[in-house]
């Protein structure tokens, strides 16, 4: 019996899509200064009021921009190989061994 994996996914729910990361940043700070209450923002910005008190609290951080997993590499780092990678393809690098000449 072989399980076969979902070829293309569709997130059932809207959770994290219903308010954007300005929008929680603004709500916090707000909450902080002490202009409006938790269940304030909630209603003003459609964020969960668990949320709000998480990251409040401290409990919760912003800790990336991204939604889900982070990027493997920065938007730097990734133009950088992208170029590498194009001069490779047009035969402008030559590899030999582990040193490589640019």
């Amino acid at each position: 019996m072989s399980i076969k994996m979902v070829r293309n996914y569709k997130r059932k729910t809207q959770r994290a899509s219903q308010y954007s990361q300005d929008d929680l940043a603004t709500a916090v700070a707000e909450i902080k200064r002490g202009v409006m209450t938790i269940y304030q923002a909630h209603k003003l910005y459609n964020i969960p009021k668990t949320t709000l008190l998480y990251h409040v609290n401290g409990a919760r951080g912003m800790k990336s921009k991204y939604q889900g997993r982070p990027p493997l590499f920065e938007l730097k780092m990734r133009n950088g190989w992208l170029r590498v990678l194009r001069r490779w393809n047009d035969g402008d690098l030559v590899f030999l061994g582990k040193k490589s000449y640019i």
